[in-house]
């Protein structure tokens, strides 16, 4: 590569050099984001797991309170089938509730990663945009320059002869 860098013009170097300068800053980009990314959303996963668990030691705990108030009901009081119906409905509500309060809150939790998402992914095209106007900046500088250059060039010619 440096072989075919030496045979270009020095307009042409600087223009290879800035179109690598703009890759190099858009690849740093590129990578910085995907680890906020996944930082963002290793956050969201370990939230949502911690819910999670939550979750099932809570309908842990209703399920032995119900299994003791259902054996105590149906053993020691002997109490008849409806009144045990009533608390197995009772436990299920209860369940029910709990899930449908962890659905909620699951929903929340990805309502709040996608938010969190699209305002990294605005970011980062906000970035990319930016050093896509830098490069552009640049490459008109460098070829205003050699224009320039090449117009003094130029007159100098037209002044000798």
């Amino acid at each position: 590569m440096n072989d075919s860098r030496q045979q270009l013009n020095p307009e042409d170097k600087e223009i290879q050099d800035a179109r690598q300068s703009f890759q190099e800053r858009y690849e740093s980009a590129e990578v910085m984001f995907e680890e906020r990314y996944f930082n963002v959303k290793g956050a969201y996963d370990e939230r949502y797991k911690h819910a999670k668990q939550a979750l099932e030691e809570h309908c842990n705990v209703l399920h032995q309170q119900f299994e003791e108030r259902y054996n105590n009901a149906k053993e020691i009081f002997e109490e008849p089938e409806d009144k045990l119906q009533e608390i197995r409905d009772e436990f299920r509500e209860w369940t029910n509730n709990l899930r449908g309060d962890f659905k909620t809150k699951a929903e929340h939790f990805r309502i709040l990663f996608e938010k969190e998402a699209a305002s990294l992914r605005e970011d980062f095209k906000t970035q990319v945009e930016e050093l896509r106007e830098e490069y552009k900046e640049e490459l008109l500088e460098i070829r205003q320059k050699y224009q320039e250059q090449r117009a003094r060039e130029s007159g100098l010619e037209q002044k000798s002869e």
